[in-house]
């Protein structure tokens, strides 16, 4: 519009035959367009400068918030590493309790098996001592049914039985005797190793046969 103007003005400076007051009517409105144009002009320039406002105070709060951010995730990573180390030492703290848990738990093991050890101990011994009875049994019965020279009544001194001698030479003597002593039943008088079978009552008499032991 102040292009038109102007070029009208500049028309009429050149004596298009426009009076006066037309002249001044276009210099009028010119002066009016000239001026719109400004307002215009600064009202744009107004709007311009607010939406770079605007455009700054949106950048400064995004940088805000970013900053905000930005530290909230540095705290949640500080926090992070805080659980994380309350973590390991709980862990930490665990572990000798489970060891001296195990440890308990193998230390009764161990006395179960030593109980058990000595269960079997015991058993043992009493088997040992029953044996020791046994065998002081029989060696007492063996001691009483062993003997030598000598007159013996069976079955007080000496058990009835099967008797064999351990002597050498020729010069063995026995003989069974009635238990009165009145009358000989049987005699051998020879070689030994000898052999004879006494009974209850009677009284048996042995020299140089050696030790008797049953047979």
């Amino acid at each position: 519009m102040l292009v038109t103007v102007v070029l009208a003005v500049g028309l009429v400076g050149c004596g298009s035959g426009i009076s006066e007051e037309d002249l001044a009517a276009v210099r009028s409105e010119a002066a009016d367009a000239e001026a719109s144009l400004r307002d215009l002009l600064d009202e744009a320039a107004s709007e311009a400068e607010a939406a770079a406002e605007a455009a700054s105070e949106a950048a400064d709060s995004a940088a805000d918030r970013l900053s905000g951010l930005e530290s909230e995730l540095a705290d949640a990573e500080g926090a992070i590493v805080v659980a994380e180390s309350e973590r390991d030492a709980a862990v930490a703290d665990l572990e000798p309790q489970e060891v001296l848990a195990d440890r308990a738990s193998e230390l009764d093991d161990l006395a179960a098996d030593l109980d058990a050890r000595a269960n079997g101990l015991e058993e043992r011994a009493s088997e040992l001592e029953a044996r020791e009875a046994a065998v002081s049994g029989t060696e007492a019965a063996i001691a009483a049914s062993t003997f030598g020279n000598g007159t013996f009544i069976v079955g007080q001194d000496i058990p009835a039985g099967r008797y064999r001698s351990d002597g050498t030479g020729n010069g063995c003597y026995w003989e069974r005797n009635t238990a009165d002593g009145d009358g000989i039943i049987d005699n051998h008088f020879g070689s030994s190793p000898a052999v004879a079978t006494v009974r209850d009552g009677e009284i048996f008499r042995t020299e140089d046969c050696g030790t008797w032991s049953p047979a």
